[in-house]
């Protein structure tokens, strides 16, 4: 059983225009420039494989944010949203994320877990590709002690269960 895999996107807005929904793909790159304050926003490309319709699939997209700081509600998952390309629309799937977990930010860091519905992913027919989107905020620990950046280090820790057997790791 192959593993879902992930590509992760920040989006650079330097040639000023403001698009939250993904529809502006020449200006989703692996690294961009921001200033202190500035919302970030990040989204990370899922493939999910179909598994057997007898698993059990649990999904946690996990961000090491450094110098970035996640500021959206954890008790209401709006501020993480999971899209899928439909012709030349992204469109939401509703309900796809099922948790929001921030710790606090402190010494320049903070981790970020974000649970996903496989069920919800796996009912949209002929889509493996996933975008997870969500913002952090570039802290002013970016420009101290000479260090003139912020990162985030993503992975995706995956379990399935089928009659076949159990399969977990990372990605």
């Amino acid at each position: 059983q192959l593993g879902p895999t992930f590509q992760k996107y920040v989006f650079d807005d330097r040639n000023g225009s403001e698009d939250t929904a993904l529809k502006t793909v020449g200006n989703w790159k692996s690294a961009a420039a921001s200033k202190v304050g500035d919302k970030v926003k990040f989204a990370v490309k899922v493939n999910l494989p179909k598994y057997p319709d007898d698993a059990a699939v649990s999904l946690v997209l996990k961000d090491t944010l450094e110098n970035l700081q996640y500021t959206g509600e954890t008790d209401n998952f709006e501020a993480v949203k999971v899209y899928y390309k439909h012709a030349e629309e992204y469109v939401a799937v509703t309900g796809a994320v099922t948790g929001v977990g921030a710790s606090e930010y402190i010494n320049g860091a903070q981790t970020m877990d974000i649970g996903l519905d496989y069920g919800k992913l796996k009912a949209i027919a002929g889509v493996q590709d996933f975008y997870v989107y969500y913002e952090a905020t570039l802290r002013e620990d970016a420009v101290a002690n000479d260090k003139h950046s912020g990162t985030n280090t993503v992975k995706l820790d995956y379990k399935v269960e089928t009659s076949a057997g159990t399969y977990t790791g990372d990605s």
